[in-house]
């Protein structure tokens, strides 16, 4: 869990304050996998980011459909940032923690639509 708040910002030289947050809260550091199936078990959510990743891949660069996937993995970071927002307003760490992995692959999306801009 607190791999994924690191995650969340990777050009810090810091962990984010979700860093500590987590692992005040008992999450670990060490000895956490380094790929994407140890973190979601939801096979859901793993089709959305393989397709995902794979519309970034196929999207010609500059293209109208890169934007259209810009746009929309914008937009959902916005939304998990806000329901991100909520859950610790009402300290549900459980959520929060949800959603600071959903926004991870969110991240990692948008990188992957950065790079190929």
């Amino acid at each position: 869990m607190s791999r994924a708040c690191r995650s969340v910002h990777p050009s810090q030289n810091h962990p984010s304050p979700l860093f500590h947050f987590f692992t005040q809260l008992g999450g670990t550091v060490d000895g956490e996998a380094e790929d994407d199936a140890a973190d979601a078990t939801d096979p859901a959510l793993l089709l959305e980011v393989m397709e995902a990743r794979e519309a970034v891949e196929e999207a010609p660069p500059g293209s109208p459909a890169l934007a259209a996937l810009d746009g929309e993995y914008k937009a959902r970071a916005a939304a998990l940032v806000a329901e991100l927002s909520g859950a610790f307003a009402a300290g549900d760490t459980a959520a929060a923690a949800d959603a600071v992995m959903r926004l991870r692959y969110v991240t990692r999306i948008q990188q992957a639509i950065a790079d190929k801009e």
